[in-house]
This record gives structure tokens, sequence and C-alpha cells, in this order.
């Protein structure tokens, strides 16, 4: 009989279901809680001009991934790999928009109402939380 007190993952993490947890292999992964998430798309659009003028590309009328152009596009035409990265820039505008507007939202709710006033009459009880009793 095996120790109850153990758990252990019986489900192979190959197939359905959640797979075991595993161990980061690289360092910066155990760092993911205190770096940064600011994303700068403008950063990211000019490494992207960099790398698409050192492959004689011009970021203009590129076909977006996935298309019948862009999938029709042999493998070795520089513009097709350009367009990915072309792709991580608008995901990157992306990310840096909807982090504006979760900021400016944040803001919004901080001044909307004298938080620290509800709390204390949430906490003397004098507020709209009336507490559960078992019946």
């Amino acid at each position: 009989m095996t120790d109850p007190k153990k758990n252990v993952e019986a489900r192979s993490p190959s197939g359905a279901g959640t797979p075991a947890t595993r161990t980061p292999s690289h360092d910066v992964l155990d760092q993911t809680n205190t770096l940064s998430r600011q994303v700068s798309w403008f950063e990211v659009y000019q490494y992207a001009e960099r790398l698409a003028t050192s492959h004689g590309v011009v970021l203009n009328h590129l076909p977006l991934p996935g298309t019948p152009q862009w999938c029709g596009m042999p493998d070795t035409d520089a513009r097709k790999l350009m367009a990915l990265v072309l792709g991580g820039v608008r995901e990157a505008l992306n990310h840096e928009v909807v982090q504006e507007h979760l900021a400016d939202a944040g803001k919004k709710i901080a001044a909307s109402a004298d938080w620290s006033a509800l709390a204390q009459r949430i906490q003397s009880g004098h507020g709209p939380y009336i507490p559960r009793k078992a019946s």
C-alpha cells in the first residue's frame, strides 16, 4: 500500500490532463516574478527594422503570416521570416496598449472612492458588509 501523504503524479506528462510539475532548467525562469513585465513595442520595432535592413527587406507590405500569399512564399525568402518578426512587433504593440489600459483603469478605480474610509467602515461593521451567521 502506498503512503497517503505522498502525492505522486501517475499520469503521463504527454497525455491528457495536467502534466507533472517540472523544475525550470534556466536561471532566468526562476526570476520571472521579480522581472519587469513592461513591454516596449518601439524597441521591438527598432530591432525588427535593423534585422530587416541586414537582410535587405523593407518592412512595408509584408503578407500576414498564415495567409495564402505568405504560405506560397519559398522558405528561403527573407520576407517570409520578416513577416513573422513583424507579427512579434504587432504582439508587442498589443501588449503595450493593454498594459496602458490596465494602468489607466487601476488609476481610475483608485481615484473613484475613499478606499481607506470604506475599509474602516466595513471593519467597524457600519458598511455594506453583512457577516454570515450559521443557521
